[in-house]
């Protein structure tokens, strides 16, 4: 008999043994005595989820439950019911599915659900999709299923100062039900609190988190850096180091609020009040956001809010000068584009990046704080994106590649060059010089869909939605193989994976192609305009080129009508590869395509007025990637 069996059939003797005697007729309502404490009629007073078994008390006595067919094993189990292997929970705004015992939580979330979310000091969304800055020093209702000040369902956080004038998101408190209080720390993502009990979320699976009185209707799992928690009130979480994402059932509408508004699909309502009066919609709100301090608070300083119900909207406190607001946003459209990609609802993270950093110069931040605050936000970019992704397209991640320094057939910018990927998985790119005032084009496509690359020596890349998503591992030098540099060679950074490389070049005519071999050194093979030299300096022989160079232009030599893409050999000479997706892109010298001439801004010769359709209500704006204005119909 299998030791599994062995087991279960021991389990089933003791829970039998232990629930003869425990079984007792009552009169009042049906209710069971269990231990030391009485259950009614119709509550799971245990799951077993090995066996697929529930003890249910039913008029009076505990019965054995069992779900599935004869010998069934590796059950689910959540609120109570037991799920059998290979069913999945729904209903819910992450479907799981149950493997082996365990839920497993799947990469779609449901788009009948509201999403509200919350991130660094802090920028929010609410449910019904209005964006708007606040930044109040206390704790306040995320989100709560009624008005009072002791709701059964809730999400609360605390906010911290930062960044001189901001607040930063520090603490949340998430109560599922009256029973499961959960306390998330942004110091601290994967450590938290579960009815005061200490709980650390496991590093796989989705399972129940677990407190001294027991297991909670409350699944937790890892995603990355940050935790999900689904519970039974069918609100799910997304807790990360600077950012909060709340998600809604259906079921909620018009019973959930807070600073994520009303939840109820319409929008000119969000600002509702604890005491159910409308604010006006605006981008700096105080009235609306103070109305949802909670009674529990840390610090005593907030307690009382003075003029909190008279005022209505703060000023915007940053004080950069016009021309220092676009030099941020510009440097801000650098770092994000990237990610940005084809999805035109996220530019708006550029307007608050550039918001971040008007704050954290007026703090007279340093430009490595500057720098890591800038990192933390491209990662809470991609965290939206993927969300979006995964909302929309059901994206799925896939194993990283284990070879080359890219993916067969990728195509993917770098700043303003564009890169493609040979069958070799080697990257080649243009080589365009970029301007220090260099500002990519938000809306456009900055990668083809499915392309993955390596960003550096350990971060991979790839495109979903048109932009792109990376992983953030610090990289380790030690990852790099080791190399020494002698004789005619200089040290070196590879250019695709940031590892040293020696730079050699020499005078002497090409004469060999191959040398021997020694045992311990790799295989050598040298292209025709290098030879193969043996230095007393270096462990190996090296390649020893004349790197091929066209005299009229300096450059290596290309075919004519190629596309301008140019990468480097096995000998480190730089040479030109024609772009397959642009074969007739002519040559031009590095930097000459910057100096293009801007297409002419579409007017009406009658006007010079913008073209605007009939009868169109007009109001003109800047493009601000073209400089061209554009008529807006209302």
């Amino acid at each position: 008999m299998p030791v599994w069996a062995v087991y279960s059939w021991l389990l089933l003797a003791v829970l039998h043994l232990s629930t003869k005697g425990l079984s007792v007729n009552v009169s009042s309502g049906g209710s069971c005595c269990y231990g030391e404490r009485r259950v009614q009629h119709g509550e799971v007073v245990l799951g077993v989820p090995d066996c697929c078994l529930t003890l249910v008390c039913l008029n009076g006595h505990i019965e054995r439950k069992y779900v599935g067919g004869p010998g069934e094993s590796h059950c689910c189990e959540f609120e109570g019911l037991m799920y059998v292997d290979g069913s999945k929970l729904s209903a819910h705004c992450i479907p799981l599915q149950c493997a082996k015992g365990v839920w497993t939580p799947t990469q779609h979330i449901e788009d009948c659900c509201k999403h509200c979310y919350l991130y660094n000091d802090p920028h929010i969304e609410t449910f019904d999709q209005f964006r708007y800055d606040w930044h109040g020093i206390c704790n306040y209702s995320v989100a709560q299923s009624d008005l009072t000040y002791t709701p059964e369902v809730g999400v609360f956080s605390d906010f911290d100062q930062c960044n001189g004038h901001a607040s930063c998101l520090s603490r949340t408190t998430f109560r599922d039900n009256p029973h499961t209080v959960i306390t998330l720390d942004s110091g601290s993502v994967f450590d938290i609190t579960v009815n005061g009990d200490l709980y650390t979320v496991p590093a796989s699976g989705a399972r129940a988190v677990v407190s001294s009185a027991g297991a909670h209707p409350v699944l937790a799992w890892r995603d990355g850096g940050c935790i999900y928690l689904l519970g039974s009130s069918k609100i799910v979480l997304q807790h990360c180091r600077h950012r909060l994402d709340v998600w809604a059932y259906p079921n909620h509408i018009n019973h959930l609020d807070g600073l994520c508004g009303h939840f109820n699909f319409y929008k000119n309502d969000d600002f509702t009040d604890r005491d159910q009066r409308i604010h006006a919609l605006n981008f700096w709100p105080l009235a609306f956001p103070e109305s949802w301090r909670t009674k529990d608070q840390t610090d005593r300083t907030c307690y009382k809010c003075l003029d909190c119900q008279n005022e209505t909207a703060q000023v915007d406190p940053c004080e950069a000068t016009a021309l220092q607001q676009r030099a941020d946003s510009a440097l801000c459209r650098r770092q994000l584009h990237p990610i940005i990609g084809k999805d035109l609802d996220l530019q708006t993270h550029v307007e608050t990046c550039a918001w971040d950093v008007c704050m954290m110069r007026g703090a007279a931040a340093t430009e490595r704080e500057l720098a890591d605050w800038l990192l933390q936000l491209q990662i809470i970019l991609q965290q939206t994106k993927l969300i979006l992704a995964r909302t929309l397209d059901g994206w799925e991640a896939r194993p990283t590649p284990v070879v080359g320094s890219c993916e067969h057939g990728s195509r993917w910018l770098d700043k303003c060059n564009w890169c493609s990927c040979s069958d070799t998985g080697v990257a080649g790119c243009t080589r365009k010089a970029c301007v220090d005032d260099y500002e990519p084009k938000l809306g456009s496509e900055v990668c083809t869909n499915g392309s993955r690359w390596m960003k550096d020596t350990c971060n991979w890349c790839e495109c979903v939605r048109g932009g792109a998503i990376c992983t953030f591992t610090p990289c380790n030098i030690l990852d790099c193989p080791l190399i020494k540099c002698g004789g005619s060679c200089t040290p070196g950074k590879d250019p695709l994976t940031g590892c040293p490389t020696c730079n050699c070049t020499t005078t002497e005519p090409s004469r060999t192609r191959t040398a021997p071999q020694s045992t311990t050194c790799p295989p050598l093979a040298c292209p025709d305009y290098c030879r193969v030299v043996t230095d007393v300096h270096a462990s190996c022989p090296t390649c020893s080129c004349n790197c091929p160079v066209d005299p009229s232009t300096g450059r290596p030599p290309c075919p004519l009508n190629c596309g301008i893409i140019y990468t480097f050999d096995e000998a480190g000479c730089e040479v030109c590869v024609c772009d397959p997706e642009n074969p007739s892109n002519p040559l031009v010298d590095y930097g000459k395509e910057l100096l293009a001439p801007e297409p002419a801004c579409p007017t009406d010769p009658t006007t010079g007025w913008p073209l605007c359709p009939e009868g169109c209500d007009v109001k003109y704006q800047e493009n601000v990637d073209t400089g061209c204005k554009e008529c807006v119909c209302y």
